[in-house]
């Protein structure tokens, strides 16, 4: 929770001094994330892309569900192919 206030608060500076009109911010699954950012004022809204969380794997010992579920992905990762 300390690092989303500290992460809010430094957005809102940064986007005053840049005069940004929206932040935008990207995270899967995570509920006290959430709540923590709804109190902040951010409201969720539809991804306005189709973005799918594709996952393959080359080795049989890989557990591709227990992968999904505990990788923490931004808007970043979604140039990485």
């Amino acid at each position: 929770t300390g690092a989303l206030v500290a992460i809010d608060r430094a957005l809102g500076r940064l986007a005053r001094h840049l005069s940004c009109t929206n932040l935008e911010l990207w995270f899967g699954g995570d509920p006290a994330a959430e709540r923590t950012l709804e109190q902040l004022s951010w409201a969720r809204r539809p991804c306005p892309q189709d973005m799918l969380l594709v996952a393959r794997r080359f080795d049989s010992r890989v557990d591709l569900d227990r992968m999904q579920r505990s990788f923490y992905l931004t808007m970043g990762d979604s140039d990485l192919v």
